[in-house]
């Protein structure tokens, strides 16, 4: 109802206007907020919840292998395995070992024997986890590399492998590693935006590195070589595949495989790929060496 403005309003008007003293005059109230709802005292009475899901079942390890090995199927028994960069596990060339790194310093050698697993070796040399392993296929070597920058070369004599450090000239750890085709190389990937490509010095016997340092915008986490032993493809977190140069003089040679790679310099880059809107994190070259794949 409409209120006169010199009229005190009523009781029956309290809700909708209410008295100025100043003015003296009736002032109408702003309209009422919704009266806030009343919660039940219980949860259980407010929402009914479903019984929560079973537990999963333990990872069950698969049947074969050593304790922290990781199975075919990516699990893995106690303790956790760390991902070496695509290559969890190393196989032997004969197949008869692994290699892994159990989230340590540490790559252990495992060899079956009839019915199980035997921890034949333990590398002990890295300060840091170490994150890449590759074994070669020919010359029965393993390189290892580590977040403490450095690189080992080691070679089995008798029943013990014996380490040669690798100086990499890195300021960041090294990520991941592989070996050259023909094994007289080898290339460390780094989150140091480069990569060290390492080969032996007949002269003064020690192995030597060479970096690349050009280009990369972020930390390299793949590396794989060409079957001419000259190419060498990469993979970044800034999203990109490359393809770099590795010739180097006194090492590589003239071949029916090479053609025209050897008129490339070292480090120069031959290709990139920008077709990842994410990081990257593999690569491979097919055995004829015509197709690239990353990931």
């Amino acid at each position: 109802s409409h209120h006169h403005p010199l009229r005190r309003p009523s009781e029956s008007d309290g809700a909708v206007a209410q008295w100025c003293q100043r003015s003296g005059t009736c002032l109408p109230l702003p309209a009422p907020f919704a009266r806030k709802a009343r919660f039940p005292t219980s949860i259980d009475n407010f929402l009914r919840l479903p019984p929560p899901p079973p537990p999963p079942p333990p990872p069950r390890r698969a049947a074969g292998l050593p304790s922290g090995a990781p199975s075919p199927d990516g699990r893995a028994g106690d303790p956790p395995v760390r991902r070496v960069h695509h290559l969890p596990r190393l196989e032997s060339p004969d197949h008869s070992m692994i290699a892994f790194c159990p989230n340590t310093t540490e790559v252990h050698i495992y060899k079956f024997f009839t019915d199980k697993w035997e921890k034949l070796h333990v590398l002990a040399k890295h300060d840091q986890i170490v994150s890449g392993i590759d074994w070669s296929r020919s010359s029965n070597k393993i390189v290892t590399v580590s977040h403490d920058r450095n690189s080992y070369v080691w070679t089995q004599e008798g029943q013990d492998w014996v380490p040669t450090l690798v100086i990499l000239k890195l300021n960041r750890a090294a990520l991941c590693v592989h070996w050259s085709p023909k094994e007289n190389k080898f290339a460390v990937g780094s989150g140091a935006k480069s990569v060290s490509i390492c080969y032996y010095e007949q002269e003064n016997n020690w192995w030597i590195s060479k970096v690349i340092r050009k280009k990369h915008e972020s930390s390299v986490t793949s590396v794989a070589w060409h079957p001419n032993n000259i190419h060498l493809a990469t993979t970044s977190t800034d999203g990109k595949c490359r393809v770099f140069s590795t010739i180097i003089k006194g090492v590589d040679t003239r071949g029916p495989q090479a053609g025209a790679s050897v008129d490339w310099k070292f480090g120069e880059q031959i290709a990139q790929l920008d077709l990842s809107p994410t990081w990257a994190f593999g690569v491979r070259w097919s055995p004829s060496g015509k197709t690239l794949a990353y990931a």
